[in-house]
């Protein structure tokens, strides 16, 4: 025999390599994860993108789809035949015999039919013949299988789309939230300061300068608050996006509201055709459906074929022995019909049956329960955005107020009582603005949520 040279042994051994490799599914890389510390800039589709590649949610649904597509794999192949070999040892206590009479002069009537022990080889080859339907039904619920797997799919990158846009949002409202109280406390430490001024020259009373010291120190802690809920909310994003909990990102600020463009009555109907909560139950009612399909299938009638070969003997060898003959090929067609099982199959018909009445009374509730959060939600988008012009009317007016308020007290002829108050109307009416604001920011994403448009613009 010849052997390869090294030089041609790794030739031919990378040409296999090659091969193989070319053979294996390409993954797609997930998206950039940021390391801990580095600060980079994202936008909202941005860290929409990358939770979809990450978060381990979408990951657990597509591995759902893929199992859904090996069960329909598997239910593709029950009609091809199966092959299978055996091998068995029996042992018997004694030589079975046949008494016969009259078979010689010698008086024996009794002969053995086999030994005492044997071993045999079997091969074979099934396959169903007629089954009723039953493999037929099997691979369309397979087959709906892989359609709703697919729908929850879509769903959880739905919902995911939502909450990563509501917790980028929540950030930018606490971030606007931080400048506005940081703001704020400036004002009053100016103010603080005047009236300690006022206060040593004898101007104002004491009670008014502990007044604006107490009225600072709220300031001061609520800018402690915002600080912390800030950081829960930009730890709740990187959650989203699968990201270190951690990593930092400079937020791109959004400042225009998006328009809903479409009315109520569009929104319910793009929700019934795009919604994948709404989808997903008409396969989950295909699916039951063939399930009542099924199990009326096991009382039909059930063909079979088997096709064996058989190979004895005394010992592993298997050469026979001295009573039957060797390598034995059989050919077996069986039909098998349960025509009568207590009314089981039945029984379990019914039970299929209530199943389908039931997702439909389900898809009932969820279609209502859908319609009442688009009236929600659509209402909120219209009271949230006259909020937000209300807002900006307040905002004109408190910032007006609290300049004319502070030269009344520059002048002396107001109390510091009065700038107090000036301070905490401009707070709270720029509060309402960037809350005005989120709120109907929120409502735009819960009606795209729900009509199902949200994945639109991210290819799904």
């Amino acid at each position: 025999m010849r052997f390869l040279n090294r030089s041609a042994f790794f030739k031919i051994s990378i040409i296999y390599l090659s091969v193989f490799l070319s053979a294996l599914p390409v993954f797609s890389a997930p998206a950039e994860v940021v390391p801990l510390g580095n600060e980079l800039f994202l936008t909202l589709p941005e860290a929409i993108k990358i939770a979809l590649a990450n978060n381990p949610n979408v990951d657990s649904m597509l591995r759902s789809l893929e199992r859904s597509e090996y069960l329909y794999r598997a239910a593709s192949k029950e009609w091809l035949p199966t092959f299978s070999v055996d091998y068995t040892f029996t042992g018997l206590p004694r030589v079975i015999e046949v008494e016969m009479e009259g078979v010689d002069d010698s008086g024996n009537d009794k002969f053995p039919i086999t030994d005492n022990t044997s071993l045999v080889f079997g091969a074979h080859v099934k396959m169903p013949l007629y089954t009723g339907g039953a493999i037929t039904y099997r691979k369309d619920m397979a087959k709906f299988g892989i359609d709703a797997a697919r729908i929850r799919l879509m769903e959880t990158k739905a919902d995911l789309i939502q909450e990563v846009t509501i917790n980028y949002l929540n950030i930018l409202r606490l971030r606007n939230y931080s400048k506005v109280v940081t703001e704020n406390l400036k004002r009053f430490m100016e103010h603080e300061e005047n009236t300690s001024k006022n206060f040593d020259v004898g101007l104002v009373a004491k009670n008014s300068l502990l007044e604006i010291r107490a009225k600072r120190a709220n300031v001061q802690q609520e800018l402690i608050e915002v600080e912390k809920d800030l950081k829960v909310a930009k730890a709740a994003l990187n959650v989203s996006m699968g990201v270190d909990i951690d990593s930092e990102f400079i937020l791109e600020d959004i400042s225009e509201r998006r328009e809903m463009p479409y009315s109520i009555e569009e929104c319910f109907g793009l929700a019934k055709e795009n919604n994948p909560t709404l989808v997903v139950f008409t396969y989950l009612k295909k699916i039951a459906e063939k399930s009542v399909e099924l199990e009326k299938t096991d009382t039909r009638p059930q063909v079979f074929g088997d096709i064996s070969y058989y190979r004895h003997g005394k010992t592993p060898a298997l050469k026979g022995d001295d009573y039957f003959t060797n390598d034995i090929v059989t050919g077996v067609v069986k039909a098998e019909w349960k025509f009568f099982d207590w009314f089981k199959a039945a029984d379990l018909t019914n039970a299929k049956k209530e199943e389908v009445a039931e997702l439909v009374d389900k898809l009932r509730s969820v279609e209502d329960r859908i319609a009442l959060d688009i009236r929600e939600a659509y209402l909120a988008l219209k009271a949230a955005k006259n909020k937000f012009k209300v807002a900006e009317r307040a905002i004109e007016y408190a910032s007006e107020n609290y300049r004319i308020a502070q030269l009344r007290y520059d002048e002396m002829v107001a109390k510091s009582t009065e700038v107090n108050d000036a301070l905490v109307l401009l707070r709270q009416s720029e509060f309402n603005y960037y809350t005005a604001f989120f709120e109907y920011s929120v409502s735009v994403a819960r009606l795209e949520r729900i009509t199902g448009i949200n994945l639109l613009d991210y290819g799904q």
